[in-house]
């Protein structure tokens, strides 16, 4: 289990990927873009170690390039509009081997943009709806709502900009090779000595590379790779807890109790009762098919309703 790696495939006419989604929840995974997710319907939460951001309908949250996150839904539903683009769209802006950091969070964010979120959250839904249609003029249209957006980033935003590693060529290769690892050897009591013999890497090194590259450190993904484990265990087995414990490779009993509430907020005994809903798409994330016309439907009335815009019914 561990995190995945996800590899995004953008739209040919501009660099980014955009679309309207009910999400029930997600493994924890990271990927090379940036990804804005406004919650147009109900509520979501999102997971970024070692905090979880709890999402409302008109809340926006930027997601950095390369940090691990999870996320999920609520029992009453949502919608969300997800805009992932390439860190191509600061190219010549940035120093080589530079790359930023934002911080755009309406849910509790320490460092508030220049502008209000409102105009962050009207220029996603723009795109959202001009990225849902096709033809020249609505790509047009989506490009330079795109590139507008990424420059209000930069202007109106809080951000820090960050040395990028000479192995980030590799970087989606190496992690997956620790996580392929971490899954493959979760019973080892050594499993932290030997990831950093196996992979040549001092604890300081590897602590760094990771929390650069990923937001958690070896430990925490270590961890939440037994915690996944054992929910599988604990759902689809009839198995002990006890063993289970052992299975997964905690060294007693109580340090499992302790990692699996820290990371569930619920005790093995819980979850096994109550569970949870399996995944549409169980390799990253959880997609519920949603009707079209209510996804045109919302953008639409979003950008009546809160904007005054008139948009049009097709281009």
């Amino acid at each position: 289990m561990g995190s995945i790696f996800e590899k995004i495939s953008h739209n040919r006419a501009y660099p980014a990927k955009v679309f309207v989604t009910r999400l029930e929840s997600s493994r924890l995974h990271w990927h090379y873009d940036y990804e804005l997710v406004v919650v147009l319907e109900g509520k979501l939460q999102i997971y970024t170690s070692p905090t979880i951001y709890h999402l409302r309908a008109g809340d926006i949250i930027l997601l950095n390039s390369k940090v691990i996150h999870g996320m999920k839904g609520t029992e009453d539903g949502n919608l969300c509009l997800f805009i992932q683009f390439s860190p191509s769209f600061f190219e010549g802006v940035i120093q080589h081997e530079q790359v930023f950091y934002f911080y755009l969070n309406s849910t509790g964010e320490t460092l508030p943009p220049k502008l209000p979120y409102r105009h962050f959250v009207t220029a996603s839904v723009r795109i959202g709806f001009y990225g849902r249609q096709s033809g020249l003029v609505a790509n047009l249209r989506t490009h330079a709502l795109l590139q507008t957006l990424a420059a209000d980033l930069v202007e109106y935003t809080e951000y820090d900009t960050r040395s990028m590693r000479s192995c980030e060529d590799h970087l989606g290769e190496t992690i997956s090779e620790i996580s392929m690892f971490i899954d493959n050897n979760l019973q080892d009591e050594q499993l932290h000595e030997h990831i950093l013999r196996t992979f040549g890497r001092t604890e300081k090194t590897l602590y760094r590379y990771l929390k650069d590259a990923t937001g958690l450190s070896l430990k925490e993904l270590i961890d939440i790779a037994r915690v996944e484990k054992s929910k599988q265990l604990l759902q689809e087995t009839d198995k002990s807890i006890i063993v289970i414990s052992d299975e997964c490779g905690f060294s007693n009993e109580a340090t499992f109790y302790r990692v699996f509430k820290k990371e569930t907020k619920r005790t093995p005994h819980q979850f096994r009762l109550t569970g949870s809903a399996p995944l549409v798409e169980p390799q990253i994330q959880g997609y519920i098919r949603t009707n079209e016309k209510q996804i045109e439907q919302a953008l639409r009335q979003y950008l009546t309703t809160n904007e005054g815009q008139t948009v049009p019914k097709a281009l």
